[in-house]
């Protein structure tokens, strides 16, 4: 049986954005009449196809999709900016009071509080998110797109796949800035 899905107009594309763009819901989640009578509210939830052009399904099985608080992201950007290693380590050197606030979690948190708003006061900006973008993408995947909305789909893409790429190349950039530290 197939299991009925949420989300996603479409689960594969040919990944054009002019004329000849083909949308096709060609990917489905099936189960066996035991699978489905052990899980009856079950649902397969078509996410977003970024590198792909076949969109993933997931499977809740309990039929809820949780809707998750938006992850902190560390911005490599940030990195260019002198000030923020001192942000950094002012908030996470910054003891409280309580045997609670020199936590992991809690130095962690506050740490986060504190590059957020120095980014919006000193930065004078919110950058754009993975999360942000991916947003937009889905927002976009969601519906029947006409060419316009084809071509801003496949910037946005383009736009989160370079994103990806600075990541990749921070991860040498903490290293080396936690060694320096020692």
């Amino acid at each position: 049986m197939e299991i009925p899905n949420k989300g996603g107009a479409y689960t594969w594309s040919n990944k054009r954005c002019d004329e000849d763009a083909i949308l096709e819901n060609l990917d489905k989640a099936l189960a066996s009449l035991e699978c489905n009578f052990l899980f009856p509210q079950a649902i397969a939830v078509i996410d977003v196809a970024i590198a792909s052009d076949h969109a993933p399904i997931i499977l809740l099985t309990n039929g809820i999709m949780n809707s998750a608080k938006k992850d902190f992201m560390f911005e490599s950007s940030w990195f260019n900016e002198e000030e923020c290693s001192q942000v950094i380590k002012e908030a996470w050197d910054d003891i409280g009071h309580g045997v609670s606030r020199s936590s992991f979690q809690f130095k962690l948190r506050r740490t986060w509080v504190q590059l957020t708003k120095w980014n919006k006061e000193k930065l004078g900006r919110n950058i754009l998110t993975t999360n942000d973008i991916i947003g937009k993408i889905k927002n976009l995947q969601d519906a029947l797109l006409s060419v316009e909305e084809a071509s801003k789909l496949k910037e946005l893409k383009d736009d989160l796949m370079k994103m990806w790429a600075q990541v990749r190349g921070l991860k040498f950039k903490v290293l080396s800035y936690y060694d320096s530290t020692k």
